[in-house]
């Protein structure tokens, strides 16, 4: 969404596209393989890890309401905004990736529960449920903005990651056991 904002701010779509494209999908990529080898190399409880990173995702979904607010207020100069909106981004970006290989990964530990013979489709499923809820929520993007306001819509998104939260400290005994004495083991 802040890629959204900063057209409406008159910022270049080349130097948007560089950042959220280029720079920031390889900063995605390195959140992939940070968050993938943390995963693998530390044996954390997969639940706790991604919680930790949706914890995490708050700051820079914070700097972004902040940046959307105070953009229009002229107190700051717009390439310190323009700055500070980029860092904010590619922050989320990195945090994204690695919540991305965690959940898949997850996603991965789910079907292998299931019977043998449907754990592929099991596992596509929910990968293509994943995809389809990003979809969907990018094409009703810019109806909300349009009808709250970035602001506003920022809230939603922070309210919503905030309601994630809980839904993490009832994964199933089944999933969290295993991980837990892994992590005693430590």
């Amino acid at each position: 969404m802040l890629p959204l904002f900063l057209i409406d701010q008159k910022i270049f779509a080349v130097d948007i596209g560089f950042w959220t494209g280029i720079f920031g999908q390889a900063v995605s990529i390195c959140g992939s393989v940070l968050g993938g080898w943390m995963i693998s190399h530390y044996r954390l409880p997969l639940w706790l890890v991604l919680k930790q990173l949706s914890v995490c995702r708050f700051l820079p979904l914070g700097a972004q309401l902040w940046l959307t607010a105070v953009w229009t207020w002229g107190t700051f100069s717009d390439n310190i905004l323009y700055g500070l909106s980029v860092a904010s981004l590619c922050f989320l970006m990195f945090i994204s990736g690695m919540i991305t290989t965690v959940t898949f990964t997850f996603m991965m530990q789910c079907s292998q529960m299931a019977p043998l013979n449907i754990q592929a489709t099991h596992f596509t499923t929910l990968a293509t449920l994943e995809v389809f809820g990003k979809l969907t929520f990018l094409s009703v993007l810019g109806f909300l903005v349009d009808m709250l306001g970035y602001s506003l819509v920022y809230i939603l998104f922070i309210v919503l990651s905030v309601v994630l939260l809980p839904y993490l400290n009832r994964c199933p005994e089944s999933l969290v056991g295993d991980e837990e004495e892994d992590c005693k083991e430590l």
